[in-house]
């Protein structure tokens, strides 16, 4: 699929560059390639979550 492809080249940019991605996604499947969660509900911050969902992180803060 795709969107995993380009999930995995962002993996590979902050590894290789240093590049941090920030990113917003309502897909479960992106969250395993964080390395921060925040959740929002109606504008305000529910939720902060540092580590422990994968060990392919990338350096984003996924917003979902």
């Amino acid at each position: 699929e795709n969107s995993m492809r380009i999930l995995e080249l962002m993996v590979k940019m902050g590894q290789d560059h240093g590049t941090a991605f920030i990113f917003s996604s309502h897909d479960p499947r992106v969250e395993k390639f964080a390395k921060q969660r925040v959740v929002l509900r109606d504008g305000e911050i529910v939720e902060k979550t540092m580590g422990g969902f994968s060990q392919q992180s990338l350096d984003p803060i996924c917003v979902s």
